[in-house]
């Protein structure tokens, strides 16, 4: 038969026309491709709607996201990835004292980041437990980077914003809080004497007084 046979014939497959061998276009390249001319296209699946080994819903394959990851990437979908968050947290801390820092990444304001929790909440719910609902963490030791669930505690918010306006002194003994007004207001005394003495021996030496 002729590649080109009567458009009249009807495929044995289908309702076209026949193109070559009695089969319409379509299963005749099925026919040359897969050696079938009713070969399937689409791999027809038993459709799930929860996990093959949880009740996760269906991500692809007739499992969920997790074990079809562990199957892609581990050969098996129940070879999870292993998860000591113990040791990756260890990782990261340096023993200074009685405190605990935190070398890893850290936020602009000094606190720690394990993943997508500060370091320090971590800790707590690690070695204490669970944070009650309201309550945030204070630390004892002042020190934002340290992690030491013994120098963390779970106050209010108030309490904890109190807590923030501790009073301490600066190297020159002035009662101070998160910076020394004191110290400020004399360096600035300082700056303005020094600043008029010098214009003063400007205006001696080149005989214009700049001075007001």
């Amino acid at each position: 038969m002729s590649a080109f046979a009567s458009k009249t014939a009807i495929c044995q497959h289908c309702d076209n026309g026949v193109f070559a061998r009695g089969f319409c276009w379509n299963h005749y390249q099925r026919l040359r491709k897969y050696g079938k001319a009713d070969f399937p296209l689409k791999i027809i699946r038993n459709t799930r709607t929860t996990c093959l080994y949880c009740e996760q819903a269906v991500h692809r394959r007739d499992l969920c996201r997790r074990h079809f990851n562990n199957q892609s990437y581990r050969g098996h979908p129940l070879h999870d990835k292993p998860r000591d968050d113990f040791a990756r947290f260890a990782h990261f801390v340096e023993y200074a004292g009685s405190c605990w820092i935190w070398t890893g990444a850290r936020m602009l304001s000094g606190y720690g980041l394990f993943g997508e929790v500060t370091a320090h909440r971590f800790s707590y719910e690690l070695f204490v437990g669970l944070i009650p609902v309201g309550l945030e963490l204070d630390h004892l030791c002042r020190t934002k980077a340290c992690v030491n669930p013994c120098h963390l505690e779970a106050v209010t918010h108030h309490e904890n914003m109190l807590r923030g306006k501790h009073v301490i002194l600066c190297v020159h003994g002035h009662r101070a809080r998160s910076h020394c007004v004191t110290c400020t207001q004399e360096y600035n005394i300082r700056y303005q004497k020094e600043y008029r003495d010098k214009q003063k021996l400007k205006s001696l030496q080149t005989g214009i007084s700049i001075v007001r």
